[in-house]
């Protein structure tokens, strides 16, 4: 079977990219670098969980492949209060028929996440800047947990000059966090959230 979209979705920055899917195919999805204090701010939830089990679908139009994956929350640390949450990002395999997005995350049954979503038009909560807003967490021999980063996953970061420099200094680049130990990591959320949303915060 041969499908290919050309779909304009809205990603949880508030973005718009224009995205080819097709059978095997996916084309580079330009993205805008964000820093920590903005996952936040974009956030509606910030968890610390891991991923119950995972299934793809078409949407309602028959028209994008959508997987949606089960988080099994630990820890919220912003929103979410019920025990599980779903996230959902496109792409995925349903029959003969499968897209791939480029920079769309992908979550594996029984992986263990720290991760951002945001809610979207059609109702679906996904991961905010696209795989930005997920982390990974690893354990070492030691039994040291840290947080990774998951790349970009074919995304391109796009170069904005919008913003001053004195703010861009203020802002904690993602990099600088990658390889932090989780409970680290975690407090250093808490301590962003309840600054930038004191309502949300635990």
């Amino acid at each position: 079977m041969t499908c290919k979209t050309c779909s304009r979705l809205r990603g949880p920055a508030g973005l718009v990219v224009l995205i080819v899917l097709s059978v095997g195919v996916a084309s580079a999805t330009l993205i805008q670098r964000m820093s920590l204090e903005e996952l936040v701010d974009e956030a509606q939830s910030v968890v610390h969980g891991s991923v119950a089990k995972k299934w793809s679908a078409w949407d309602d139009k028959q028209q994008v492949i959508w997987t949606h994956y089960e988080i099994t929350v630990a820890d919220s640390l912003k929103g979410a209060r019920e025990g599980k949450i779903v996230v959902s990002e496109p792409g995925g395999t349903v029959g003969d028929a499968a897209m791939q997005v480029a920079g769309a995350p992908v979550y594996e049954a029984g992986e263990e996440v720290v991760l951002f979503t945001a809610p979207t038009p059609i109702g679906y909560a996904r991961t905010c800047g696209w795989t930005q807003g997920k982390f990974h967490v690893e354990k070492s021999a030691g039994g040291v947990r840290k947080v990774r980063s998951s790349g970009l996953q074919g995304a391109e970061i796009a170069q904005s000059s919008s913003k001053q420099p004195a703010a861009v200094q203020a802002q904690t680049d993602l990099r600088s966090v990658n390889g932090m130990q989780l409970e680290e990591f975690k407090t250093r959320l808490r301590k962003l959230i309840q600054a930038r949303t004191p309502s949300a915060a635990k």
